[in-house]
């Protein structure tokens, strides 16, 4: 019998995300396709609810992730857009200037960012 990870994992493998002209978003792509077929980190995002600990209107990268990770799972589409995530990116590290919309970053610093993202939501 087929597990619910695994069943995912086939049903969205031929998904891409956008990085039109100008996004420069291969950084952050990578990442996202990559935590995606984690199949415990997929299913920690997804399962989590921590909605509580934040504003409705407040932008969250974990609740952009699983938005993107619902739409992976659910989504009729081909290719999903990223840039959700990306404007999370960009107003956490607003103080650095680390995830620019448009500019180039680093797929080793976003990872880190979601990462502490995380064990600061803990």
């Amino acid at each position: 019998m087929t597990d619910r990870a695994t069943l995912l994992k086939h049903t969205s493998m031929h998904k891409g995300l956008t990085n039109y002209v100008g996004q420069n978003n291969c950084f952050l792509n990578v990442i996202i396709q990559s935590l995606w077929h984690l199949d415990s980190f997929r299913v920690l995002i997804t399962s989590s609810d921590h909605t509580a600990l934040h504003s409705v209107h407040d932008t969250c990268l974990l609740c952009e992730l699983k938005e993107i990770f619902t739409y992976y799972e659910y989504g009729e589409e081909k290719t999903l857009a990223p840039d959700n995530v990306r404007v999370a990116l960009n107003v956490l590290s607003s103080q650095t200037d680390r995830f620019r919309l448009g500019a180039m970053a680093d797929a080793t610093e976003t990872l880190d960012t979601i990462l502490a993202s995380m064990h600061a939501d803990q």
